[in-house]
C-alpha cells in the first residue's frame, strides 16, 4: 500500500522545515511530490526515501560531481523554457497571420 505524507509530515520525515520543501519544489531539487490543489501537496513516502538514496555520497568529490549534473539539468530545463517560449510566440504570429488570411479571403469572395 502506498503511504502519502502531507507536507508537515514529510519536512518532519526529512528533519527540515515545511519552508525547506517549499523552496525545493520551486526549484526543483526536492522529491517528487503530487499536487492535489495549491494547498494540498502529498508526498509518497517510498518517493522520498528513492530521493534520499540518489544523494548518497562517498565523497566530496561524489557531492562536486552531484553538483555538477544538478546545475547542468538545471541549464538545460533553463534552454527548454526557452525554446517553448520561443515556439509559442512564432505559433502566436502564425496563428496572427492565418486570421489575416482568413480575412482577405472573406472580403475577396
Amino acid at each position: 500500500m502506498v503511504e502519502f505524507l502531507s507536507e508537515d509530515q514529510a519536512a518532519e520525515y526529512l528533519g527540515f522545515t515545511p519552508k525547506a520543501l517549499q523552496a525545493w519544489r520551486c526549484n526543483g531539487r526536492g522529491p517528487t511530490y503530487i499536487r492535489i490543489s495549491s494547498r494540498a501537496i502529498r508526498y509518497r513516502k517510498n518517493d522520498i526515501d528513492n530521493w534520499l538514496e540518489s544523494r548518497l555520497v562517498n565523497s566530496t568529490k561524489d557531492v562536486l560531481k552531484q553538483k555538477k549534473e544538478e546545475e547542468n539539468l538545471i541549464s538545460l530545463s533553463d534552454k527548454l523554457l526557452s525554446l517553448i517560449e520561443t515556439i509559442e510566440a512564432r505559433l502566436d504570429v502564425i496563428e496572427k497571420a492565418i486570421i489575416k488570411l482568413e480575412k482577405e479571403n472573406k472580403h475577396e469572395q
